[in-house]
């Protein structure tokens, strides 16, 4: 009989523990999307001085079933320089590598809690003086090694309606994101 209990309870231990643990990406059906999600993430970075304007996009799924968000990557480059004065000039040039990554918020399955993965390589501030020979000598090489914040949350319902928008501005340039999401049809 000891036995017997010993088996029992053994069994349920093990059944409690296989119903208590879930993989972290297993959801509850309560937790599945209505709807799954493809559209397109549009990355738009402006610089004041230089000047400059780049734009880039990616793709962006949405799984009904897992709440997976899936984006897809891209480079931005860019370049501009202007004259300061009549004997200076200032440029800048560099590119940004784009891996962005989503997640549903925990606490409202709305929400997409973002990363835009910006990585910056080869960004380079210079400043040249003519010289007296008429030519553009360098006097000054500034490498910009930080990545921006590109941290925001986007609202599924204003990505479909509208487009999620976010971003930053200051007065030496802005990033914004948008969001654009069409229901898929399951």
């Amino acid at each position: 009989m000891i036995k017997v209990k010993s088996i029992l309870v053994f069994f349920f231990c093990i059944l409690f523990l296989s119903i208590s643990c879930k993989k972290d990406n297993d959801l509850n059906p309560s937790d599945a999307l209505e709807n799954g999600y493809s559209g397109t993430l549009t990355v738009d970075f402006t610089n004041v001085l230089p000047p400059f304007d780049v734009s880039g996009e990616v793709s962006a799924e949405i799984n009904k079933q897992t709440g997976e968000i899936i984006f897809g990557t891209t480079s931005l480059t860019y370049s501009g320089d202007t004259i300061i004065e009549d004997d200076s000039k200032y440029s800048r040039s560099g590119t940004w590598e784009i891996n962005p990554v989503g997640t549903l918020s925990e606490t409202d399955k709305d929400i997409i809690d973002f990363d835009g993965g910006i990585t910056v390589v080869n960004d380079i501030q210079k400043l040249y003086v003519l010289n007296d020979i008429g030519e553009w000598e360098l006097v000054q090489e500034i490498p910009i090694n930080e990545s921006p914040f590109s941290g925001f949350s986007f609202s599924i319902n204003e990505a479909v309606t509208e487009g999620s928008k976010r971003g930053i501005s200051t007065a030496n340039g802005s990033i914004f994101m948008t969001l654009n999401l069409l229901v898929t049809l399951d």
